[in-house]
């Protein structure tokens, strides 16, 4: 609390966003940076030290009584004073997201504090959405994860042609006479008769 006069006995409750440190003060001062206080000049001893101001990770409006926004990749936690990273699979973009987005079905984020989900290259996809990875293959393929098949030799040399580093394997063609839906594995096939 203040007094903006001398010989004043009542003191007045600093405004949110400000604080009076010193006993006798005669003004208010701002919070520090990347602080806020929001109390409305209803309690008087939220307003007298540093302490009383919470620490906002994300900006603060020029008066000092909120937080605003987060950087790309974070979402404000539900207390609003500090930002959190969004986990893989999920992003955001927008300062004002309270809640973290997720990827799409052939999208992914792989590490968190995400602003964007990457595209999987075709033929790949995900399983599910908020993938981290492109660990499927769309409709028409098959995800090869080894070199031995239960069909001909053409398709298990997919696997040996497609020089795939990837450690989840390769997404191969559909043998014929066999259908392979978005997600198929070899062992998953169905055969058509």
């Amino acid at each position: 609390t203040y007094t903006n006069a001398s010989g004043f006995t009542e003191c007045t409750v600093c405004e949110a966003g400000r604080i009076a440190e010193n006993t006798g003060s005669t003004n208010c001062t701002l919070c520090p940076p990347d602080t806020y206080l929001e109390d409305p000049q209803t309690d008087p001893s939220l307003h007298d030290s540093k302490k009383d101001c919470a620490k906002c990770e994300s900006t603060t409006t020029p008066d000092r009584t909120a937080c605003i926004g987060c950087p790309s990749g974070k979402v404000t936690n539900p207390g609003g004073s500090s930002c959190e990273d969004c986990t893989p699979g999920k992003y955001s973009n927008d300062p004002q997201d309270s809640q973290c987005q997720v990827c799409s079905l052939g999208w992914y984020a792989e590490k968190s504090a995400s602003t964007t989900c990457k595209p999987c290259e075709s033929p790949r996809s995900t399983t599910s959405r908020g993938s981290t990875q492109c660990d499927a293959c769309d409709y028409g393929y098959y995800l090869s994860s080894t070199q031995t098949g239960k069909f001909d030799t053409e398709y298990v040399t997919c696997w040996e042609q497609s020089n795939v580093s990837n450690p989840l394997g390769a997404c191969c063609a559909c043998p014929k006479g066999a259908q392979c839906n978005e997600g198929s594995k070899i062992r998953t096939i169905q055969i058509n008769k």
